[in-house]
């Protein structure tokens, strides 16, 4: 292989490779895409052997707009997190298993870390009973908190570079 080729190989490799969480982070569709990928093999209509408590979900906007970006972080990591577990306790959500990407992804997401942790309250649990319900909760955790936590991380990166670009 010439000097080249393996240059060119390893440009096309980096480009792929940092590409994807970037394109993961802008494109809403991309993030569903994926569950959607992931998911095509699971039988919905399948019965738990018993009820599973999932991480709840839903979002409170004003609470949302109040928090900072590392607890927006925190928050959306620990209910994917919880998720996770909650799949590998479950031989009955081994179909699931794929989805441990979002938690790698959202886990190295472009957030200063500052030890800021999030704990889901017992009441703030849901009940499910099937692969549907789970997989329900997962894609109402996708389409609410991960894309408004998105949305904040195009933000906050947006106002840094002006911010930078003011400095010069």
């Amino acid at each position: 292989m010439t000097y080249n080729s393996c240059i060119l190989l390893l440009l096309l490799i980096g480009g792929i490779s940092t590409g994807l969480p970037i394109h993961f982070w802008c494109s809403s569709k991309a993030r569903e895409s994926i569950m959607h990928l992931q998911t095509n093999n699971c039988s919905k209509s399948d019965v738990l052997p018993s009820p599973v408590l999932m991480p709840y979900v839903g979002i409170n906007l004003t609470e949302w707009e109040n928090k900072t970006l590392q607890q927006k972080h925190a928050e959306v990591l620990e209910a994917f997190q919880q998720f996770d577990v909650l799949i590998q306790n479950e031989t009955s959500l081994q179909c699931l298993k794929r989805l441990k990407n979002y938690v790698a992804i959202v886990k190295d997401a472009p957030v200063q870390k500052d030890n800021v942790t999030f704990t889901l309250h017992p009441r703030q649990t849901t009940r499910g009973e099937t692969v549907g319900d789970v997989l329900k909760q997962y894609e109402t955790l996708i389409k609410g908190k991960l894309n408004y936590f998105a949305q904040d991380l195009q933000l906050a990166d947006r106002q840094n570079i002006r911010h930078k670009g003011s400095i010069q």
